[in-house]
């Protein structure tokens, strides 16, 4: 069942950027895509590399820079929040004990899981 509940940013006037989970957009972590329209998830995975690991850490990143995006458009004064439910989803199950064996199963099972939700899915994946 949907909710009709909004999801915000938290609020940088009273926790500063700097301090707090890290979640995408400061938004808090929702564990149901049913009561999301845009549900954001990372999928930290380093399988695609051979010499240079590390894109497993890519969604924490983008989790850590998009703490810097305000709460209103600067330009179109447009609160996406207000418009819809968007949440972090928090990340994929993903082992990195080797190469892509053990990690594309769990990857795509959480992949079909959300499928079944109505949310429109936007994934931070790194290779």
């Amino acid at each position: 069942m949907m909710t009709d509940q909004h999801y915000e940013p938290i609020d940088s006037g009273v926790t500063p950027r700097f301090a707090g989970h890290s979640t995408f957009m400061r938004l808090p972590i929702v564990s149901d895509p049913r009561q999301l329209e845009i549900a954001i998830a990372g999928v930290p995975w380093d399988g695609g590399t051979t010499n240079r690991p590390g894109p497993r850490h890519g969604p924490r990143q983008v989790r850590e820079m998009s703490s810097l995006i305000k709460r209103v458009h600067s330009v179109t004064k447009v609160s996406p929040y207000e418009l819809c439910r968007v949440a972090d989803f928090g990340d994929a199950p993903s082992t990195q004990l080797t190469s892509t064996v053990p990690s594309r199963p769990s990857v795509n099972s959480s992949a079909k899981s959300w499928k079944q939700a109505p949310s429109l899915w936007r994934l931070v994946a790194t290779t």
